[in-house]
């Protein structure tokens, strides 16, 4: 029995499926051969009845079949039925279920096809209720491109540049699981939907290096940021003190009204002045900046001792000349009895009373016997000696500078007989190029000229000198200021320090006296070797009588004043010493009765 193919296109919910239905028309055609075999055996029947002559005609030859009969029994001609071998072939097993109908049309091949039309269904396709589902299938896009960052988005999903490489490879146990409770944290928004989650105020998502101390506070919002400067803080509790900078001026009122901590930089002569003592206020604190006013180094006039000395006996006896290191780390003294220099040590630099002797010595002896004077270049890599009974300089070279343990004679010298006898001190200017030699004998400074710097042996005689015997009658020793335009020199008998200044720098031919003079007789009488240092602030004097080199203050610069109320009480009636520049004096005030009297006192001095 013939078969045929059908296509059914059908339409599921906007999807279009294709089907090959082999549809076999055999199941009508049998019911028809079957109607045509009932309709047959009536027919004989009735022939039968009939007599003869039916079957005389049957007699005469064989039945026609032919489309008027068969069309007549209600059947069909081979010749009418497409595709007769599949329908003489058919089997019922050919189709999905008996339940498909009896029609053909009706029924689906069980290997597929492809249907066209629309497919409607009361059940599901594969346990899927195309109903429901397939509003969810519309909205997938249509051979969507996953590599699109806005599909990806719209499906709520991440591209893979958008996670961390440490959650990719993030490994959980086979067995874990994340409770309730953890997968409402992951899915929290942000911070302050976790911080709901979890119970917490604000600062529990705030870094705790945000604030000065975790003490401060659960609220971010009560706590202090340490990089602040308390200029915009509200509310603050300080215990009743808070600062107040006060403005510089020639007077300065500290009003008690809120503040109890007082800064003020003296800038300028200044008289202080009070006014609001407010109730249950019974102290306050200054803090008081010096700053100078007109500078004045090297002003011998203005020397002070500062009871800080040394005694160089431990060393030696008859020691003439010193000399220290640039930084006033180091010192170093020579003596005429051992023909040696030796080195000190300051803990503090420029402070007398830290220095300590180091047990390092060099002996000269091998060049001088009774050296008076020992002097180096600013680099401490040169050193130079002078002497009373050998009217010759010599030169040596250090090694490690400031070290003289590494000290060597250069084989280099300057006699200078011919003008200078009994060389009681020596210098070199700044550059190397000049050099100074006091004579004793002659009351005289003798300057040379050095062709190469450093070098004393291309020394020359200048035709260059200051006389001093007007004023110094025995000299022993002489200074320059650093710029050459002032040398100040000792004299034994007359126990003085004489300045002198110079109309052309480092030149001794245009010096003058400068009718400036002190006595230093009330410390130490027949003062030796003078010296200078930390820029003029300090002088030395090396003294005969007791072997000790004693320190002064001939700081002369004037620095800015400070005049107290007279509420203001310090102990034994002294207001404390003006804070010198960039000095930090610290001062502290009480009162007993409701602020008629201030007591001060000074808690603190020289701060930088």
């Amino acid at each position: 029995m013939a078969s045929t193919t059908y296509t059914q296109a059908s339409g599921m919910d906007g999807e279009t499926t294709t089907d090959n239905v082999t549809e076999l028309a055999g199941q009508a055609v049998a019911a028809a051969a079957i109607s045509s075999a009932r309709a047959a055996a009536a027919e004989a029947s009735a022939t039968a009845a009939a007599g003869s002559a039916t079957d005389a005609e049957n007699s005469l030859g064989s039945l026609t079949v032919d489309a008027a009969s068969v069309g007549l029994a209600g059947a069909l001609m081979d010749s009418e039925v497409t595709n007769l071998a599949d329908v003489k072939s058919f089997d019922g097993a050919d189709y999905a279920t008996a339940a498909q109908g009896t029609l053909a049309a009706n029924a689906l091949p069980k290997s597929g096809g492809a249907l066209t039309g629309a497919v409607t269904t009361n059940s599901t396709f594969d346990g899927r209720d195309l109903a429901a589902d397939g509003a969810k299938l519309d909205l997938i896009e249509a051979a969507a491109d996953v590599t699109d960052a806005t599909n990806v988005t719209a499906a709520g999903a991440l591209m893979d540049s958008e996670v961390d490489d440490n959650l990719k490879t993030l490994v959980l146990p086979a067995s874990t699981t994340i409770s309730t409770f953890g997968q409402t944290l992951v899915d929290d928004a942000d911070a302050a939907t976790s911080r709901t989650t979890l119970g917490l105020g604000t600062a529990a998502t705030t870094a705790a290096t945000a604030y000065a101390t975790a003490a401060q506070g659960t609220l971010a919002g009560t706590a202090l940021q340490p990089d602040g400067d308390g200029s915009a803080l509200t509310g603050i509790d300080t215990g009743g003190s808070s600062v107040s900078a006060l403005t510089p001026a020639a007077t300065v009122d500290i009003d008690l009204t809120d503040d109890d901590y007082f800064s003020l930089d003296l800038d300028q002569n200044t008289t202080l002045t009070m006014s609001n003592v407010a109730a249950g206020v019974d102290t306050f604190s200054l803090k008081l900046t010096g700053h100078q006013i007109t500078e004045n180094y090297y002003d011998i006039e203005a020397a002070e001792y500062l009871d800080k000395n040394m005694h160089v006996s431990q060393m030696d006896s008859q020691i003439y000349g010193f000399a220290f290191s640039d930084d006033g780390l180091t010192m170093f003294v020579v003596s005429a009895a051992g023909d040696s220099v030796y080195e000190c040590t300051l803990s503090v630099a420029w402070d007398m009373n830290t220095s300590v002797y180091t047990g390092v010595s060099f002996s000269v002896v091998s060049e001088h016997s009774l050296p008076a004077s020992v002097f180096f270049d600013p680099t401490g890599t040169k050193m130079y000696i002078c002497g009373r009974t050998i009217d010759i300089a010599f030169q040596y070279t250090l090694s490690t500078a400031w070290d003289i343990s590494t000290a060597s004679y250069d084989s280099k010298s300057y006699d200078t007989t011919s003008q200078s006898t009994s060389n009681y001190d020596l210098a070199l200017s700044p550059d190397g190029t000049k050099m100074y030699v006091l004579a004793e004998a002659s009351r005289t400074l003798f300057q040379y000229t050095l062709s190469t710097a450093w070098d004393i042996s291309t020394a020359s005689y200048a035709s260059k000198s200051l006389n001093a015997a007007a004023q110094a009658s025995d000299p022993y020793s002489f200074s320059f200021t650093p710029d050459g335009l002032r040398v100040f020199v000792s004299d034994v008998t007359s126990d003085r320090i004489y300045e002198y200044t110079l109309s052309t720098a480092w030149d001794v031919s245009t010096a003058s006296y400068a009718s400036k003079s002190q006595a230093i007789n009330l410390e130490d009488q027949s003062p030796t070797y003078v010296r200078f240092g930390d820029a003029g602030s300090y002088m030395y004097i090396l003294g005969l009588a007791d072997d000790r080199i004693q320190q002064f203050s001939i700081d002369g610069s004037t620095y800015a004043t400070v005049t107290y109320p007279a509420a203001f009480n310090f102990p034994a009636g002294l207001a404390p010493d003006v804070p010198k520049d960039d000095v930090v004096n610290m001062l502290d005030f009480v009162t007993t009765d409701s602020g008629t009297t201030w007591y001060g006192t000074q808690i603190g001095e020289d701060y930088k």
